[in-house]
């Protein structure tokens, strides 16, 4: 039988150890306990919707078995379309329930929907990743690559429904992810009753240390923005990953400033841009081929003035005229002082080539052709 009280009386009813039927107070014991989910406890729990399983419903969905998907979801691939269906509209829906699994210390989020398909791929979009909830904070914090994914699919055939009441459907998805949470005892999940706003054990705690960090979203673009590459939920972690300094990114930020002819960032999402996530370890690696190389990226042209514009000293003094090759201006200046033949960087300003005391200095520009 469904409940009579408010929702705001039954989240808020203390736990003292009475007899009870409040949903909120059943879920959390009986996570918080080590007993096996049974029907009865499944059944408790969702009175709160006024539904319950039949025996025969509760065994199929106990007894589901978990398919493993990669996340993000590769568009078109063959595995994902077979499992879930497609995102397209007009596409047939498979329903069920799904676990995110955060690799790095085992944590689960359990969700379920009428649409897998759309649904799970809803987490690596940019309003999915906006949202407040624990999961979507720890997704945008820590990139879809560091998280694992099982789907549960519920088969109507294989129930013997035919043609079945969509009413019907919907309190199988509802019953499975319940399960689920009941089972599996998710560390993520914000709602302990599915449809509720019962704030788990653990999830309020993520969402805390998320916030006592002050954290930032940073988002990073390919040059014309049409295309989101990349977001960390910290400046400073965000810099760490892809290897540049904190006075950089805050020299590029929301600045429309092209890094390495590539990338822009900003403190902004835009819904118009394409959701195209590089893996953590693949863009490091990007960027730090990109730094190797930067002086060949830049366009010399528009500043010609600038200290960062690779330059070859030539010593004419020495027996075998011996050449050097800098990264900038500055750092030729400083090799000049070390030999006690200083050529102050402001003097770099004039025209190249040109000589001074011995050196024949002359830019080392080979080509300014943009990595694609």
């Amino acid at each position: 039988m469904k409940h009579n009280k408010s929702l705001f009386a039954l989240r808020n009813e203390p736990d003292y150890g009475q007899t009870t039927t409040n949903p909120f107070i059943l879920a959390d014991r009986h996570i918080k306990g080590l007993s096996p989910t049974s029907y009865e406890v499944l059944n408790s729990v969702m009175a709160y919707h006024g539904l319950t399983l039949t025996r025969e419903e509760f065994d199929y969905l106990s007894s589901i078995t978990p398919i493993r998907l990669p996340f993000p979801l590769p568009k078109g691939d063959k595995e994902v379309i077979a499992t879930i269906g497609s995102a397209r509209n007009g596409a047939v829906k498979t329903l069920g329930a799904y676990v995110f699994t955060d690799k790095s210390n085992s944590s689960q989020y359990v969700g379920g929907s009428m649409d897998l398909a759309n649904r799970v791929r809803y987490y690596n979009s940019p309003k999915g990743l906006s949202e407040t909830r624990t999961i979507a904070k720890l997704i945008l914090a820590n990139t879809p690559y560091s998280f694992e994914l099982l789907v549960y699919v519920i088969d109507p055939v294989a129930m013997g429904l035919i043609d079945p009441a969509k009413a019907l459907l919907h309190k199988l998805v509802i019953a499975l992810e319940q399960y689920l949470i009941l089972d599996l005892r998710p560390k993520l999940n914000d709602l302990l009753v599915v449809g509720g706003t019962s704030v788990s054990f653990n999830g309020s705690a993520a969402l805390a240390a998320i916030a006592a960090k002050k954290m930032k979203p940073v988002y990073m673009y390919n040059r014309d923005k049409s295309v989101l590459l990349y977001i960390r939920n910290s400046r400073r972690d965000f810099a760490k990953d892809i290897g540049i300094n904190m006075v950089t990114l805050t020299r590029y930020l929301n600045k429309d400033k092209v890094l390495y002819g590539n990338y822009v960032f900003s403190d902004y999402k835009l819904d118009t841009a394409v959701v195209s996530l590089i893996n953590r370890d693949k863009l490091r690696r990007t960027m730090a081929d990109l730094y190797k190389n930067r002086m060949l990226l830049r366009d010399h042209s528009a500043k010609v003035n600038s200290n960062m514009h690779p330059i070859t000293l030539t010593d004419l003094l020495s027996a075998d005229k011996a050449t050097k090759s800098f990264v900038s201006k500055t750092q030729a200046s400083k090799y000049t002082a070390s030999v006690g033949r200083v050529i102050d960087v402001k003097l770099f300003r004039r025209p190249l080539p040109f000589q001074y005391k011995g050196w024949l200095v002359e830019s080392n520009i080979v080509s300014t052709s943009k990595s694609p």
